[in-house]
């Protein structure tokens, strides 16, 4: 019984060190020593331990939104559209360590919810147009509704303390506007393309009245 309490751990230690030998095989670079066993190593690899993007982004993103806002003091002026997005990144950039990378992500959650649909609801409301099922489309665009009247108030709550961490004289804001862009991601076939996607509008929001008491983002 001895014998196998000492054997146990020997042979662990040579099933490692075999793993990891074909594992640095399959993934180092070509050379005389993978031209060899390559073809062995890569049966032991590929049906185990083969991986795809699908692992770790099953849904793909295949487009950017940002939310811009725009507000208009108390005197009627009124300033050009801000993309938060792009400013909140450049602060999360700075320190990766601040709290801006969780506060970007707050505006694209709640667009997400806003405007986006789950692909098996697109499918079912194509399904349902294209057979001309009016009563079943209502039940969708009821929920995407409500989802949307949901969600609103949290982005207009988020442009509030958004201003008033970012502009001056915050106290005399009247009105604000917000609106939605999206560009679509480069495909990865045309990565090397020098030329980037337009931004679009997709969404404009009525103007609502600022609320002073919320207060700042940090």
């Amino acid at each position: 019984m001895a014998r196998y309490k000492y054997l146990l751990p020997i042979i662990l230690v040579l099933l490692l060190f075999v793993h990891f030998s074909l594992i640095t095989i399959v993934v180092s670079p070509f050379n005389p020593i993978s031209s060899k066993i390559g073809t062995v190593a890569g049966k032991y690899v590929n049906p185990l331990f083969t991986q795809t993007w699908t692992l770790f982004a099953p849904d793909p993103i295949d487009r950017n939104t940002s939310l811009q806002i725009k507000y208009e003091y108390k005197n009627g002026q009124k300033s050009n559209w801000i993309d938060s997005g792009s400013n909140l990144t450049k602060n999360m950039h700075s320190n990766y360590f601040s709290p801006y990378n969780r506060i970007g992500r707050i505006p694209e959650t709640i667009i997400s919810e806003m405007v986006s649909e789950d692909p098996i609801v697109l499918k079912l409301k194509n399904y349902y147009s294209e057979n001309n099922m009016k009563k079943e489309l209502e039940v969708i665009e009821k929920q995407n509704e409500e989802k949307f009247n949901t969600n609103l108030p949290k982005l207009q709550k988020f442009a509030n303390a958004y201003l008033k961490s970012t502009v001056r004289n915050p106290n005399n804001i009247k009105n604000v506007d917000m609106r939605i862009i999206k560009k679509e991601a480069i495909p990865f076939s045309k990565r090397k393309s020098m030329k980037s996607q337009p931004w679009q509008v997709i969404y404009n929001f009525e103007r609502f009245k600022y609320d002073n008491e919320i207060p700042p983002l940090i």
